[in-house]
């Protein structure tokens, strides 16, 4: 609440990227070729794109308007269930405020 009213000279919004359908395209087929085999065989994304890349370029391009919005709905979906709560450390936030107030004073 005191970092986000005083603006303690930090960056406080994090660049946020827009989820995009290739991302969920790429995590539903992942997710369905990983359903099968035991935990050790499982796919790793990295091996997963680099093996099936002509595959999964060929499949995204026939997919419709509809689909990609509905991957891109996923994405939002996950995004928001995955936030985490940051704490701060009070006495750091003491310290910021207490320089903040601390340069107000000066400017005035």
């Amino acid at each position: 609440w005191t970092w986000r009213q005083l603006y303690l000279g930090r960056k406080i919004v994090r660049c946020q990227h827009a989820p995009n359908a290739w991302n969920g395209f790429v995590c539903q087929c992942l997710n369905d070729i990983n359903e099968g085999p035991l935990c050790g065989d499982c796919w790793k994304l990295t091996e997963f794109v680099e093996d099936h890349k002509e595959t999964l370029k060929h499949d995204y391009s026939k997919l419709t308007a509809a689909q990609k919005n509905t991957f891109v709905n996923q994405v939002m979906k996950k995004c928001i269930e995955n936030q985490k709560i940051v704490y701060d450390n009070p006495k750091a936030v003491q310290h910021d405020m207490l320089a903040s107030f601390a340069a107000m004073d000066q400017e005035v």
